[in-house]
């Protein structure tokens, strides 16, 4: 499960230094990693990342630094969490920014897919035109959106078959593995 996690309007006068401090309770979901948006990419920032426990709640904590500043709206990066098997289906986890979370010595303005969270568990089908088999039918439709990836217009979860947020080379692997497949 990929969740886009983006800077809303403008960091005047500029971040140099950002903390992000995620909780999450559950035991169905667990901090995988944090791939960086074009924005972070653009300013140079160093960053570390990482999954802590305290108390009932999990914390995935992001620390960003640099010279330049972080300056204008949009991604800082993904954050990449797995779902695990024993979800039941139409489960939810509540996500949200805990104490700590600043932009210098101020509030960032973030914006994520905050308060509760619909987990989905990864699709494995390969049959994306629903007629219960795994045919060309599907490579077509499956072609058609490689190469895209969360955030843009044209990804489609369904074909991310690892559900790592890129349709791509692993997705391909797996959906050849699914071909000639009836259901």
């Amino acid at each position: 499960m990929v969740l886009p996690l983006v800077l809303a309007g403008d960091a005047q006068p500029g971040i140099v230094a950002l903390s992000i401090r995620l909780r999450y309770a559950s035991g169905w979901l667990s901090f995988v990693g944090f791939r960086e948006g074009d924005l972070i990419i653009r300013s140079g920032l160093m960053g570390a990342y990482n999954a802590v426990t305290e108390g009932d709640s999990q914390l995935v904590a992001l620390s960003l630094a640099g010279a330049a500043p972080l300056a204008g709206a949009g991604e800082l990066g993904d954050l990449i969490f797995q779902v695990s098997p024993d979800a039941p289906p139409g489960a939810a986890v509540r996500l949200g920014f805990a104490s700590g979370t600043q932009a210098n010595r101020g509030l960032p303005g973030l914006a994520m897919h905050a308060g509760l969270v619909g987990l989905r568990r990864v699709p494995r089908s390969g049959d994306f035109d629903g007629d219960r088999r795994v045919s060309m039918a599907d490579f077509f439709a499956f072609a058609d959106f490689f190469g895209t990836q969360v955030g843009g217009r044209d990804y489609l979860f369904d074909c991310d078959l690892d559900a790592d947020g890129v349709v791509g080379f692993e997705d391909f692997f797996l959906f050849a593995d699914l071909f000639g497949t009836v259901y």
